[in-house]
């Protein structure tokens, strides 16, 4: 069993340091406690059946609802929001260079046992390289074809944003997309991640770059009328 959790269960990154699988975890948002927590009940079955964890960072491609926000955005304002007004890294991963992860892992990957105190079985998987956030947008904005520039705006704002959505879901008896605990990851100093270890233990790499991957996401989306 792969199960695939997220680097949300880690917690943020500190500038300048990505995640690595023996780091501790310091989750920040319900979203990734309720990830660890179900790593570690999960764990606790590990000797009943062969168990390894991925943890990708944010995941784009065909499909995808969440990133389709930002393509549009961008492609109707020309403005991709930043939160805050310095530059944070963020680890990306195209959907089908996850997949091939998964694929690796389960044929390959070494596997967690109950009582190991290491993260054997444990594996980051990202693109070729970390962007800033602000260069997500300029890609975004390649993909499509337009112009766009990077607006840094205070975090206060996100978080009124983030307040005024969960009033509505609660008044609309509907879950908040841009809710508190989407914020609290939101401002966050990074979420970054290595995945030189499964790079040295499995031999992966992503199949295409990063500029072809969002393409082909714009591509996919053009097609579908999404965009």
């Amino acid at each position: 069993m792969v199960f695939v959790s997220s680097i949300a269960a880690a917690g943020p990154s500190s500038p300048g340091t990505p995640h690595c699988e023996s780091d501790p975890d310091q989750p920040v948002s319900d979203y990734g406690r309720s990830k660890l927590a179900a790593e570690r009940a999960l764990i606790a079955h590990a000797g009943e059946v062969p168990l390894s964890i991925v943890r990708p960072p944010i995941v784009f491609g065909p499909g995808d609802k969440a990133s389709l926000a930002i393509f549009r955005g961008v492609k109707i304002t020309h403005i991709h929001l930043v939160p805050g007004y310095r530059a944070f890294p963020v680890s990306v991963i195209h959907v089908a260079d996850l997949c091939n992860a998964i694929v690796r892992i389960a044929e390959q990957g070494k596997r967690i046992t109950p009582a190991q105190q290491d993260s054997q079985g444990v594996y980051y998987v990202t693109a070729e390289r970390s962007l800033k956030y602000g260069e997500f947008g300029k890609l975004v904005a390649q993909a499509i074809g337009c112009s766009a520039i990077s607006l840094p705006l205070p975090k206060a704002l996100f978080w009124l944003v983030g307040g005024t959505a969960e009033l509505l879901g609660q008044a609309l008896r509907s879950p908040a997309i841009l809710g508190l605990d989407k914020i609290r990851e939101a401002v966050a100093p990074g979420w970054e991640c290595s995945d030189e270890k499964i790079r040295r233990e499995l031999n992966y790499q992503p199949e295409r770059s990063l500029e072809e991957r969002f393409a082909e996401t714009a591509a996919w989306y053009r097609q579908h009328d999404w965009l």
